[in-house]
Formats: structure tokens, sequence, C-alpha cells
């Protein structure tokens, strides 16, 4: 007599397999969205801070020439951003005398506003947009 399977106990493991499968993926779903907002949160914070930096050090007469190229080429940005993710990214400085206004904006669509709302509340939205805004006193 062969030792086999029945069709009743291959029906039962694979329902047992389909049931971890619904209980797991939505998990793992959600880790990786999270990761996402992680990232983009972390993203604009260093280019805002990569862009104080830049002002602080450089100190320039005219900041509307401010770009993440700019910061990236100085080397004021970090390299381990990826050319891809750097086009979902802006920098805008607007000079108010003896202050700048300095924001890095994030205009991808790929993560949720709350998410990274959540993850860093000092980043605001504005429907799709996210942006995170510092103010710099305006010394030199």
């Amino acid at each position: 007599m062969k030792k086999a399977f029945t069709l009743i106990e291959l029906l039962a493991v694979i329902a047992i397999i389909a049931f971890l499968l619904v209980i797991v993926t939505p998990n793992a779903l959600e880790a990786v969205k999270k990761a996402q907002a992680t990232k983009v949160a972390r993203n604009l914070r260093n280019i805002l801070k990569s862009g104080e930096t830049y002002i602080n050090v450089e100190k320039p007469g005219d900041i509307s020439n401010l770009s993440i190229l700019l910061l990236k080429d100085k080397g004021y940005l970090e390299d381990s951003m990826k050319e891809s993710d750097l086009a979902k990214y802006l920098i805008k400085a607007t000079d108010l005398g003896n202050r700048i206004v300095l924001e890095s904006v994030y205009i991808g669509n790929d993560v949720s506003t709350f998410l990274v709302t959540d993850i860093l509340p000092v980043i605001k939205a504005s429907g799709v947009i996210l942006y995170f805004r510092s103010i710099l006193g305006k010394w030199w």
C-alpha cells in the first residue's frame, strides 16, 4: 500500500496557507507604505537642513538659484539619494530682507500624506504636496 496524501489533506494544507497569506499580506503592504513615508519625511528634513547649511555657510547674495542639484553639486546633499527620487523634490527660498523662508517640497504622489505627517508632524500637506518650512535669520 502506497503512502500518499489524500485530496482532503492537500486541500486542508492549501486552505491553511491561503489563510496565512490573507493575514500576512496586508501587514506587509502596510509596512512597505510606512517605510516609503519614512523615507519621504527623512528626505524632506535632509533637503531642508542641507539648504540651511548652504545658506549659513555660503551666505549667498542671491538665493533665487537654490536647487536640489546645486546642493548636491556643492556637496551639501548626500549622494545616497537616487536621481529618480530627486525629481520628486524641490527646495524653494524666499528672501524677506532680514529673514529667509526655506521650504523643501515633495511633489510625488506615491505616498500617503497622512503617514508622512504622522511620522514627522512639522511636515505640512496641501493636497498631495508635502512641505517642510524653516525661517532663517539673515545675520550677514
